[in-house]
């Protein structure tokens, strides 16, 4: 949270202050004259400003104690509250507290669900707020750091002028929105483009799209004959005009990444909630303020998912389809994002814990809005209602879903810890959110601790879907439920909601040739992969393994290499198989094949720098010396490499003065240099000013030798081959290879493509 170090400072001021006054046996007056001076300060600190502020403010029922703006405490006189709220003084505490919420709210005409407060007798505290018709009571809660620190925490939300709620998301980002308008054109006009160049990544991305939707959706009978008028009237909203089948299943990829994107900027939220002070995380309101390439380096690192496993998720965001329009970024798509992140900065996504019933429907709720109820229907989408979802839930363990007079608490503390629960088509994670957050109620009543539940609930809660928008909005709703239990985490975490077809279970191969292999259906064509490999562990360490190998241009044969070591039983020396297959009839290198297709298709353009010094380095034209572009060492990708100088050549932009990529930069070329590699890295500008110095440089480094850090311009022109003509660099680096950060470290592997089911 923004606020968090403040709160917890605060947090152990009002405990120390405690500790001091209550062995002094002190009044309620007492209790309120060290306790307010306190929460004020807090309040200031936050920018809340001082009329908001206000001592014994005289209502309608009375005179509560202290109203900080939405927030309302009611002292009552130390020793008075109870650990259980069928005790007198402590009902009557709480009706009081109810009857300040209701008049504060009618006095101030403000939501009186975005009012809240708390009973406090210096030994207990009581937390009371309304949720939809009727007021929530927590149980009393002793009063210690951990439980001031949460009340601090809904003062601070409730000084927030937009709550994180279905209705405001509705509202700010549904199709009636300008710029929600402006973002789908954007989206779908660049899809256009992208789509119309050949052999275009984007166009292969779209195409497995369609393959995943196809088991589900028929688009050309969703949308054919008078069905498509409905669609056409909604779209022009967009001002975009839709006239086949074809060019309607390109709007709904469209509308598909403008929904992914608000989940994702959600899902950052959260995270800049709970880990902003220990990451360095901008604000939205930052991030829409950057540099075009630092805000595409930015977003890069939320489509890549390497933001989130910084903080130990390991799969919130893997292989996804929708990360597409980085490849076809545009001044349009440009601004429209910004719009997006300047409007998000202004919600307090403290509400995720203040409120989390209300978290529950987010995206539900906003996809209404998005589409309308005949066009839902018409793509066969029915979202299941909760009281419908809750009900089911009784009846398959009413023990558990149901809140029982006298429970039998070792049993349900078993069931908690052990019950196991699939939905095998859960869609955005109705039933999982709801199973989520039913457990924790009951581990906090069961004092269970949160590290020990949240390990108990990503092993036993899991879901399945084979609609890859469900299967990111369910993760990122299962992110949400558990966000409170993540600081307690004893490693990284990987959500267990996997992109997979529950009905078509996965299946060997029919040839007898071909081996024990299992056969995955992808836009270009079937992989098949070795039984051998179609573990859990193994499965995902493969798509790791296939991601990178993508992405660094890793050749086939040593692709195969490093999948063999996979292996328990490969020796470190196995031998790989050139055709067909090896002694066991095991087919390895069908594999290869078609990732040799993807990495061709997979390949970006260099930027004119990169382009430059390849030219100059590359069929051993620098002094006999044989160089590797984008060579892949570990987990690194190096720029070029000189294998038998095991030397690294890194050339930079500005990106890299970001202090968060200096950082993860530092920590890279400290783990090569101490694996017995030479890092030498090169500025782009010196490259452009003084060309033959850097090839000095280089051929200096690989020579064991030290050389001067800063070239400096010179008269003489580059030397070039006869034969080779080399081009000299543009004045300014291609933005989207400057943006694009290296693979990370080992602690934070590549992602899992999503087109491979979960086995």
């Amino acid at each position: 949270m923004q606020h968090q170090t403040l709160i917890q400072q605060t947090a152990q001021e009002l405990w120390n202050a405690l500790q001091h006054v209550l062995p002094q046996q002190p009044t309620e007056a007492d209790l309120r004259r060290r306790v307010d001076p306190i929460i004020e300060r807090f309040c200031e600190q936050i920018s809340l400003t001082t009329p908001d502020i206000r001592s014994e403010m005289t209502l309608a029922s009375g005179r509560a104690d202290a109203v900080f703006n939405r927030f309302v405490i009611e002292y009552e006189r130390p020793g008075a509250l109870s650990h259980t709220l069928t005790h007198n003084a402590t009902r009557h505490a709480v009706e009081q507290l109810k009857r300040y919420i209701r008049d504060l709210s009618r006095k101030t005409r403000q939501d009186v669900q975005r009012i809240a407060g708390v009973a406090l007798d210096g030994h207990w505290l009581i937390f009371v707020r309304y949720v939809g018709d009727e007021f929530a009571v927590e149980k009393p809660m002793p009063v210690t750091p951990d439980s001031l620190e949460r009340m601090l925490t809904w003062l601070a939300a409730l000084a927030s002028d937009i709550a994180l709620t279905p209705d405001n998301l509705a509202r700010d980002f549904g199709i009636e929105q300008r710029h929600t308008q402006q973002t789908l054109h954007a989206l779908y006009h660049g899809l256009q483009r992208a789509l119309s160049e050949p052999e275009s990544l984007v166009g292969k991305l779209f195409e497995q799209w369609r393959t995943l939707f196809s088991e589900a959706i028929d688009y050309s009978e969703a949308f054919g004959a008078g069905k498509l008028q409905t669609l056409q009237k909604w779209v022009r909203k967009a001002g975009i005009d839709i006239r086949s089948g074809d060019e309607a299943e390109r709007f709904f990829f469209a509308l598909h990444t403008y929904f992914a994107l608000l989940v994702k900027f959600i899902a950052r939220l959260a995270v800049w909630r709970t880990f902003a002070d220990k990451l360095g995380l901008e604000s939205y309101h930052q991030l829409a303020s950057m540099p075009a390439e630092q805000l595409q380096q930015r977003l890069h690192e939320i489509e890549s998912g390497d933001l989130f496993r910084k903080v130990g998720i390991q799969n919130l965001l893997e292989g996804d389809f929708f990360a597409w329009y980085l490849r076809a970024w545009n001044d349009e798509t440009e601004q429209a994002i910004r719009s997006m992140l300047k409007r998000l900065g202004e919600y307090d996504p403290t509400t995720l814990s203040l409120v989390p019933e209300e978290t529950r429907d987010l995206f539900k709720k906003l996809y209404h809005y998005l589409l309308p109820r005949e066009v839902r229907h018409n793509l066969g989408e029915y979202y299941t209602p909760d009281w419908l979802a809750e009900r089911l839930l009784i009846q398959l363990d009413n023990e558990l879903f149901l809140n029982q007079d006298k429970p039998n608490e070792n049993r349900l503390r078993q069931k908690v810890l052990q019950t196991r629960f699939l939905d095998p088509a859960c869609g955005s994670g109705t039933f999982l959110v709801l199973i989520l957050a039913r457990l924790q109620q009951l581990g906090k009543q069961l004092f269970i601790a949160e590290g020990e539940l949240l390990h108990a609930l990503t092993h036993n809660v899991v879901g399945f879907d084979i609609n890859p928008l469900a299967v990111l909005t369910a993760r990122v709703n299962y992110l949400l439920a558990i966000a409170d239990l993540l600081p307690y985490r004893a490693g990284d975490v990987s959500l267990p909601v996997y992109l997979a077809d529950s009905v078509r279970m996965p299946a060997q191969s029919e040839d007898l040739l071909a081996g024990n292999v299992y056969e995955f259906p992808t836009a270009v064509g079937k992989f098949q992969v070795p039984a051998e490999f179609c573990t859990p562990d193994r499965f995902t360490r493969l798509c790791d393994l296939l991601d990178e190998c993508v992405h660094s241009e890793v050749s086939e044969d040593a692709l195969v290499q490093r999948a063999l070591h996979l292996l328990p039983d490969s020796p470190a020396d196995a031998a790989v198989p050139y055709h067909g297959i090896d002694e066991q009839g095991k087919p390895i290198r069908a594999l290869p094949e078609y990732l040799k297709q993807l990495c061709r298709e997979a390949r970006s353009n260099p930027t004119p720098a990169e382009a430059f010094l390849w030219e100059c380095l590359r069929d051993r034209r620098l002094n006999g010396l044989k160089f590797r572009r984008q060579h892949s060492i570990g987990r690194y990708i190096a720029d070029f490499y000189c294998h038998e100088a095991r030397l690294v050549v890194e050339l930079e932009g500005s990106v890299h003065d970001d202090p968060q990529q200096a950082a993860y930069d530092a920590v890279r070329f400290e783990t090569l240099e101490s694996q017995g590699f030479r890092v030498l890295r090169i500025r782009n500008e010196w490259l452009q000013e003084a060309p033959h110095a850097v090839l000095e440089m280089i051929l200096a480094a690989a020579s064991g030798l030290d050389s001067h850090p800063h070239p400096q311009s010179e008269s003489h022109p580059h030397p070039q081959s006869e034969s080779h003509p080399h081009p000299q660099p543009e004045s300014h680096p291609h933005p989207q290879s400057e943006s694009d950060p290296h693979p990370q470290s080992e602690s934070h592997p590549h992602p899992q493509p999503e087109s491979h089911p979960h086995p």
